[in-house]
């Protein structure tokens, strides 16, 4: 069994538009940069975050921890490490977490499913990318 190339260009396409977020990125608890470990957050729009967003996207987008959804993936989250372009962690990288969409996460679980049935894991190396470590790539670039 061959994995589907359309299959798998339908689930890139639904994890990359799955992952953006308003700039506020998703709300955890205390850290907006950290899930809460239950599961699904919420990203609320802050002021002035959604001018960039259409009409349909001014919503809150819940996202769920992919870890669990997707425990046959392989996750290596590298900005939550010093291995990665930077040599340091990135700020926003508080947990080795994959957070995405529902639908984003829906996609890869489902590749991840078919990858199975020919032995294989999907790798995983980043999902949401929180506006913080975003801000502390330009940093590091002016630097």
């Amino acid at each position: 069994m061959r994995i589907n190339k359309q299959f798998l260009a339908l689930a890139a396409a639904l994890l990359l538009g799955g992952c953006g977020a308003p700039a506020d990125g998703p709300q955890g608890a205390s850290n907006p940069g950290l899930p809460e470990a239950s599961g699904a957050v919420a990203a609320q729009p802050g002021a002035g975050g959604s001018a960039h967003l259409q009409p349909a996207q001014r919503r809150p987008v819940e996202f769920i921890v992919v870890n669990k959804a997707v425990p046959d993936a392989i996750f290596d989250i590298r900005y939550h490490s010093t291995e990665n372009f930077m040599g340091a962690q990135v700020e926003g990288y508080e947990a080795p977490l994959c957070l995405l969409s529902q639908a984003a996460a829906q996609a890869l679980a489902k590749a991840q499913q078919e990858a199975s049935g020919q032995g294989r894991r999907l790798k995983v190396f980043d999902c949401y990318r929180p506006q913080r470590a975003v801000d502390h790539f330009v940093r590091w670039v002016q630097n």
